[in-house]
């Protein structure tokens, strides 16, 4: 049972994520195409190096939509009303930070990537 382990506090915390469709995608769906799984919010990580990564993932996913980083980058200064002059510096933000990026690149991916 997954009481037994305590994972109840993530499962119950998840939202809602989308199927991320890319070509060469690890999955396959007849009616989806090549697809990847969603990242996990930073929350429910262990480590920093998986949260970076998450970030870089859904980034990479919007910029294969034709979207420029300078538009990413302008949304979430306007919509989050975070300043920073690079990915690294974002990066490097408190995790309360990190945690409304990713949340806002997961939306900003189901939006955009469809």
């Amino acid at each position: 049972m997954a009481s037994n382990w305590g994972i109840g506090r993530y499962l119950y915390g998840l939202k809602g994520y989308m199927a991320i469709p890319t070509q060469g995608g690890k999955y396959w769906a007849k009616d989806l195409g090549a697809w990847n799984p969603p990242g996990l919010p930073f929350w429910a990580l262990s480590r920093p190096e998986q949260v970076e990564a998450t970030i870089i993932e859904r980034m990479n996913a919007l910029l294969k939509t034709g979207l420029e980083l300078s538009a990413i980058k302008t949304c979430i200064q306007e919509d989050l009303g975070l300043t920073f002059n690079s990915s690294k510096e974002l990066l490097s933000s408190d995790i309360e930070t990190l945690i409304k990026v990713d949340e806002y690149l997961g939306e900003l991916c189901g939006k955009n990537i469809r």
